[in-house]
């Protein structure tokens, strides 16, 4: 008789232990679920982000080629001016030149 209740306790613990562990397991599962979750809406978030940073880029990328361009057209426009003014300077010089003479 004894030996049958010891066989039934060791039983019952095993089935006690056995529970605790699926409940541990279920316990585990849901909360790598959960974090899945989280993990899944950050990636979200980032690629958001990461297109929203490359869109700037390519709105950078457009501002630059216009001052870009625009500092050829003021580079153009001061090289124009230079020849304008040494122009002048000559102009002035015979001039001068001719007035004395």
């Amino acid at each position: 008789y004894q030996r049958r209740v010891r066989v039934l306790q060791t039983r019952r613990q095993s089935e006690d232990t056995l529970s605790a562990a699926r409940a541990t397991v279920r316990a585990n599962e849901e909360d790598a679920a959960r974090r899945l979750a989280e993990v899944r809406g950050l990636e979200g978030r980032l690629e958001a982000r990461l297109s929203d940073i490359e869109a700037r880029e390519q709105a950078c990328a457009s501002k630059e080629a216009t001052l870009s361009s625009r500092e050829a057209g003021l580079e153009e426009k001061l090289s124009i001016a230079a020849q304008e003014r040494d122009l002048a300077q000559k102009i002035s010089t015979e001039v001068i030149t001719r007035e004395a003479t």
